[in-house]
């Protein structure tokens, strides 16, 4: 079932900052507003803003990394990678949209 779902990698200059296989559903926001990448979406580029990258799981569970804008791209219908200057990953949504209005 992994073949049908997404991978995501989060790459700042210096590290993977969030690797995650067998997601569902990868939401991230550019200038025109916030997104979703679902299995089997078309290739795509586009520039992110500062925001907060939530990934889901097969299994509903949510992950969160905060970027500081960068560039997300959709590869094959399965892969997204994004490659960004800085990125926070945590478990707390609340803590990371804080995180993104006061550092980034």
């Amino acid at each position: 079932m992994t073949g049908t779902m997404l991978t995501l990698t989060i790459a700042t200059p210096e590290a993977v900052a969030a690797e995650a296989a067998g997601l569902v559903q990868v939401r991230a926001e550019d200038p025109a507003g916030s997104f979703a990448i679902r299995p089997g979406h078309a290739d795509f580029l586009t520039a992110l803003v500062p925001a907060v990258v939530i990934w889901r799981d097969g299994a509903g569970v949510e992950r969160f990394c905060a970027v500081r804008g960068g560039v997300l791209t959709v590869t094959g219908g399965r892969r997204v990678a994004i490659a960004t200057r800085e990125a926070v990953p945590g478990d707390d949504l609340d803590v990371l949209e804080h995180a993104v209005l006061t550092r980034f």
